[in-house]
């Protein structure tokens, strides 16, 4: 078996590879903090390396699935035309980190966070053209701990991955199964906006908690204070405390700020450098 490889999540290409599969070339969207992981193992196992670019109109990209037995994608930000699913051998398979058909989308970790589901899962399927929609070909559940944030539920998705990478790509890709997903209403969940990712006063202790366990990683979890916008990394759940107001700054300490929400110490670590609110201010 050979294939081509995109994306860059770096466990199922390791476990292709420790498979004993060729790999053709390694695609990649435009270098970032993502990817850096990606390049280094390529560069490490002399793998070719390619920038996508807009992959519909890519020659190169072409001539690679030309002569791949099937596409393996592994986190990647492009939709695949139907005319390209068609070109290799097998056709494409994609490793999503939810157990389809739940949690179909491209932030299925942070909304199953949020949502308090107690397991997700990893699944590898037959790309379509419907998005998440193709028949599945190995899953397994992920449990989620109460306290797990995004990236404890991500490690264990990864390592989850490159052990069923290893007993899928062991096998020839013809005896690969087709199990056609059940159909589930309202399971396709969108990207996060900076409005689901602002904290106020008027959430429950639960919802903050979640948000910012699913959230805190990207620096994307925020609160107004007296209009100005803060940014909150982690947190820590406090005492019991009375005499404050619901939402009242009651302390400031380098970039630990703690708030009273609903009569608890919510302790926010901020953004390093990041600008903190007065004492006594109160959010949104």
């Amino acid at each position: 078996m050979n294939i081509v490889y995109f994306g860059y999540l770096v466990e199922p290409l390791k476990a292709a590879i420790d498979s004993g599969v060729s790999v053709k070339g390694v695609v990649i969207e435009p270098s970032s903090k993502k990817t850096k992981d990606m390049i280094g193992y390529c560069e490490a196992k002399g793998l070719k390396i390619m920038e996508a670019g807009e992959i519909r109109s890519n020659s190169l990209i072409v001539e690679l699935l030309c002569n791949a037995s099937i596409a393996v994608v592994g986190a990647f930000g492009q939709i695949f035309s139907g005319k390209l699913l068609r070109i290799p051998k097998y056709g494409f398979c994609n490793i999503h980190f939810s157990y389809l058909p739940k949690y179909k989308g491209n932030n299925p970790m942070e909304w199953m966070i949020i949502n308090g589901e107690e397991y997700g899962g990893v699944t590898y399927h037959w790309i379509s053209e419907n998005v998440d929609e193709g028949d599945i070909i190995k899953q397994c559940k992920v449990p989620i701990l109460p306290n797990d944030n995004y990236d404890a539920l991500y490690n264990k998705c990864l390592k989850e991955s490159y052990l069923l990478g290893r007993d899928l790509f062991s096998k020839d890709p013809r005896d690969w199964p087709r199990k056609e997903q059940d159909i589930i209403d309202n399971e396709y969940y969108p990207k996060r906006t900076s409005n689901d990712s602002t904290l106020s006063k008027r959430m429950s202790l639960l919802e903050i908690d979640r948000i910012i366990r699913a959230e805190g990683w990207k620096g994307v979890v925020s609160f107004s204070c007296n209009k100005r916008q803060f940014t909150a990394e982690s947190h820590l759940l406090s005492n019991d405390v009375s005499g404050y107001q619901n939402g009242e700054v009651m302390q400031v300490s380098g970039n630990k700020v703690t708030l009273c929400i609903h009569g608890r110490a919510v302790e926010l670590f901020l953004l390093k450098n990041d600008r903190v609110p007065e004492v006594s201010t109160v959010i949104d």
